[in-house]
């Protein structure tokens, strides 16, 4: 037997065969070759795949182009722009709703002064004086404009010191009576200071309103009132007397005399002062109704557009045969 060991046996010699892989096996040697697409382990470790293609990445990476960029900032142009003009809308809407609440309320408050005074012309608490029912004599300057007459017919300018017409109503005082402005009338103060007493019942006088212009810095007029001392001539001022400016945003005030027609007892017809005063001078105890017309604007603006006039109709109730 032989006990050698087979490992030391010497190689005989002669050619030494490679035996190759097959396509798909794994083999592991020193020099065993990989064959394409096969993961093998050797000295060189794991074969790492192949990377894609360098157009794969810029694809995978790209922006924008100029095209979207110019078509996104077209559209969100257009949407700003009617968000904007719908918000500018939207704004002067509520400011002409503004004016015309604001308007509407000026006007109001303004005829409803109106309609506490002027049916009270010719009021008097005595059977054999009448005082009349519209003032017409001097009543003054106002405003530092001279009237020869109140009452009278004023055309609106620029200029002017009146803003239209002005309206006189007479009437006889009482006990405590006030006047337009809410104030006792009083007759002059006496010369030793002490509080002038009040005027006496029956002292003639008138309550005269008025539109005053626009002040400095301001858009619209303002409607003014005072109290005059008929009885008292061109020193007809009562004391305190001071013209009152009783609400603005009154541009002009208009006023027409409805005549009443003595055949059928009806106001037959609507005239200025100064065609009544054409007629005659007996004709202003014709007077039976007033009109009156309020031009209005807010006092923030004043633009002929912006401009509402307001009429009211107001009945005499002290008028005698």
């Amino acid at each position: 037997m032989n006990t050698k060991n087979p490992i030391e046996a010497p190689l005989t010699k002669g050619p030494q065969i490679k035996a190759p892989l097959t396509r798909g096996e794994r083999g592991v040697g020193l020099e065993a070759p990989l064959t394409r697409g096969v993961w093998g382990v050797g000295m060189g470790g794991l074969n790492p795949p192949k990377s894609p293609p360098s157009h794969q990445k810029l694809h995978r990476q790209s922006g924008l182009t100029l095209i979207e960029v110019m078509v996104s900032l077209a559209l969100g142009i257009a949407f700003l722009t009617v968000a904007l003009g719908s918000l500018v809308t939207a704004q002067k809407t509520w400011h002409d709703q503004d004016n015309h609440n604001r308007m509407q309320e000026n006007a109001r408050l303004a005829l409803d002064i109106l309609r506490r005074h002027v049916p009270l012309a010719g009021y008097s608490e005595q059977t054999t004086l009448h005082p009349g029912y519209i003032y017409r004599g001097p009543c003054g300057p106002i405003n530092g404009q001279d009237l020869p007459q109140c009452s009278a017919e004023n055309e609106y300018t620029a200029t002017a010191k009146i803003a239209g017409d002005v309206l006189a109503i007479a009437m006889l005082s009482r006990p405590g009576q006030r006047d337009c402005r809410g104030f006792e009338l009083k007759s002059a103060s006496p010369a030793d200071g002490t509080e002038a007493p009040d005027a006496p019942p029956g002292t003639r006088f008138a309550n005269v309103f008025w539109v005053q212009p626009p002040a400095s810095g301001r858009k619209s007029g303002t409607l003014s009132c005072r109290a005059y001392n008929i009885d008292a001539g061109q020193d007809g001022q009562f004391t305190g007397g001071t013209d009152h400016r009783i609400l603005s945003g009154i541009d002009e005030l208009q006023v027409k005399y409805g005549l009443v027609d003595r055949t059928t007892g009806h106001v037959d017809r609507y005239l200025d002062a100064d065609q009544v005063e054409s007629l005659g001078p007996a004709n202003w105890a014709n007077v039976r109704a007033i009109r009156l017309e309020l031009v209005v604007s807010p006092d923030t603006e004043h633009t002929a557009e912006i401009q509402r006039t307001y009429t009211a109709l107001i009945a005499l109730n002290n008028w005698r045969e």
